[in-house]
């Protein structure tokens, strides 16, 4: 079977990336290539094809990993993004069924989740992706250049900019990173939390002990970083995150992008950006609302693991044997009032029961990659917490179309 190619997965320690959570000085180049340019380029491959299966054989290291899109081009006319099913240190190989063109010179790179990169400079970049919808919507990212600060980017997302100067024009959005040229205290995406120089140009390995694994999933129509944010090895999981959404009343200016934003309220970015555990300072955004995606009434954003979800975190065998686990829709509700507004697309509450959840409290360990028991499609679990593993919210996001396009 041939695997889709829409939605596409990074590691932190991908070749061609190869950061960490502190790394803030490498963030501008690391978001340009997984977002527009991609990264790894290779060429003079060999190929072998058997049936479907295409094997390109590099000669020498190649670098790739097993469940990336890779971009193959040969000048004999092919062109296409292909699911990478396995590697070898020297070998890639994928399925295909259509590939008389693949011949001639063969070049290759990780495909990016292909957002128009529209302005650039030391610390904006001003990207177009798209919503369900298929309208443009714009996203400016602020990076931190004080070698000093918070590992944060400022993040602006709107349905109208200046691709002259670099600026969101939409007035019914978050407008606190819209036009600033440097993170400002609020909300934005907040990578470490923790203010220091020492981490700034550390590679995926330098920067392991301290923050340990770190994922990027997404598509055209989303992203979502999913790393640990602090030098810590316990319950620092962090979601930073563009997804789509339904909602009600969506020709209302402010939820017309149908882009919800997950990020932290950082209260300093020269110290410390939160004094706590990364899901009592998660915020959500829809345009200018700030929202929760909760059922129950605690005090944070997104739904603990408690027993609201049931008295097991498993289907009964009934069902099946295999400890199977359920997710739910995340609802969008407005902060201030409680109505609900929506859903969230691209990513998913997991329904665990707090009693015995699955435990990510190890940096090491989080994100997690399961796969579902249907497809068999690959998952990536994310546990964000409060300070322990019972008080904790677990987010999956998988790999897999957010949109069927036919």
């Amino acid at each position: 079977m041939i695997k889709q190619t829409q939605t596409k997965m990074f590691d932190f320690s991908d070749v061609g990336l190869d950061f960490c959570s502190g790394s803030k000085v490498l963030f501008p180049a690391v978001f340009k290539k997984f977002l527009a340019t991609g990264y790894n380029q290779k060429s003079g491959a060999t190929v072998s094809i058997t049936g479907n299966q295409v094997t390109l054989n590099f000669g020498v290291s190649h670098g790739y990993a097993a469940d990336r899109v890779l971009k193959v081009i040969a000048t004999g006319g092919y062109s296409k993004e292909v699911y990478i099913d396995s590697v070898t240190d020297q070998t890639v190989t994928f399925t295909d069924s259509s590939t008389s063109a693949l011949s001639g010179t063969i070049t290759t790179y990780i495909a990016p989740l292909g957002w128009s990169l529209l302005y650039e400079d030391s610390s904006v970049h001003l990207y177009k992706m798209k919503n369900l919808s298929e309208q443009d919507v714009y996203v400016r990212f602020v990076f931190q250049l004080n070698a000093g600060y918070v590992s944060s980017v400022g993040v602006c997302v709107g349905m109208s900019a200046d691709t002259t100067t670099g600026t969101i024009t939409d007035t019914a959005t978050n407008t606190l990173h819209a036009t600033a040229i440097t993170p400002q205290t609020g909300f934005q995406f907040v990578l470490c939390q923790l203010a220091t120089t020492q981490y700034n140009n550390y590679t995926y390995s330098e920067g392991y002990n301290y923050f340990g694994k770190g994922l990027i999933i997404g598509s055209i129509y989303h992203l979502a970083i999913l790393n640990n944010g602090y030098y810590s090895n316990t319950c620092m999981g962090q979601i930073n995150a563009i997804l789509p959404c339904s909602t009600l009343y969506s020709d209302l200016d402010n939820l017309k992008s149908q882009m919800v934003v997950f990020g932290y309220n950082a209260t300093n970015v020269s110290s410390t950006a939160f004094n706590s555990y990364p899901l009592v300072a998660q915020a959500i955004y829809l345009g200018n609302l700030s929202l929760v995606s909760r059922k129950n009434g605690n005090n944070y954003v997104l739904e603990q693991a408690t027993s609201n979800f049931g008295l097991n975190s498993y289907y009964s065998n009934n069902i099946d044997s295999f400890n199977t686990t359920a997710c739910s829709p995340m609802p969008l509700i407005e902060a201030s009032t409680s109505q609900h507004l929506g859903y969230v697309y691209g990513a998913y509450t997991v329904n665990y029961f707090n009693a015995n959840i699955l435990d990510l409290s190890s940096s090491a360990n989080n994100p997690a990659i399961t796969t579902d028991i249907d497809f068999n499609n690959k998952i990536a679990l994310q546990m964000a917490s409060s300070g322990s593993l019972a008080g904790s919210a677990f987010i999956a996001v998988p790999l897999e179309e957010i949109k069927i396009v036919s």
